[in-house]
């Protein structure tokens, strides 16, 4: 089959990690909230090793701090938090553009999914805007051909998809 590309499954740690920082950024875990190792790995119904791996992704994006020996404590989102994502976002996001907008770069694949997306605003299907907002997106990145800045611009776009500042998946 033609167009087909590879899956890249997520690991255990990227889920968990993925599912904390939804409950964060949608503020279901409120600031000041402390995270037992032990009791977030029984709701996800996984082995601590990836919550532990989740906790330090999560401290690395600011989201929550870790305690000695205790799990950690959610350090919540603020207006701040929000702009500074946002306008680093814009930045990565302007670069990619610049870059895909090369000559001789395919942006076949890019217009599809655009297109795709304004029916589905049209329609009034705001999961399927959502998803195809975030393959638009995926789209640019690929075109732009480096590796590191999509790896980047796609932690970004999840840290400012949720909560009240953005969509929520």
């Amino acid at each position: 089959m033609n167009g087909l590309k590879p899956i890249k499954m997520p690991s255990a740690k990227e889920k968990v990690a993925a599912e904390l920082r939804k409950a964060i950024l949608s503020r279901q875990m409120k600031e000041g909230e402390i995270l037992s190792l032990d009791s977030v790995a029984s709701q996800l119904n996984v082995s601590a090793m990836p919550v532990r791996e989740a906790f330090q992704i999560l401290a690395r994006d600011g989201l929550i701090q870790l305690r000695k020996n205790k799990g950690a404590v959610v350090l919540g989102i603020t207006e701040t938090y929000i702009r500074e994502h946002y306008q680093l976002r814009a930045i990565l996001e302007s670069a990619a553009a610049k870059l895909a907008a090369e000559p001789g770069t395919d942006i076949a694949e890019i217009e599809d999914v655009y297109q795709e997306s304004c029916e589905a605003l049209e329609n009034g299907e705001s999961q399927k805007y959502t998803d195809l907002n975030r393959a638009f997106h995926n789209e640019i990145w690929s075109a732009a051909g480096n590796g590191k800045m999509k790896k980047n611009d796609l932690r970004t776009l999840e840290r400012t998809f949720y909560g009240k500042y953005g969509f929520r998946r």
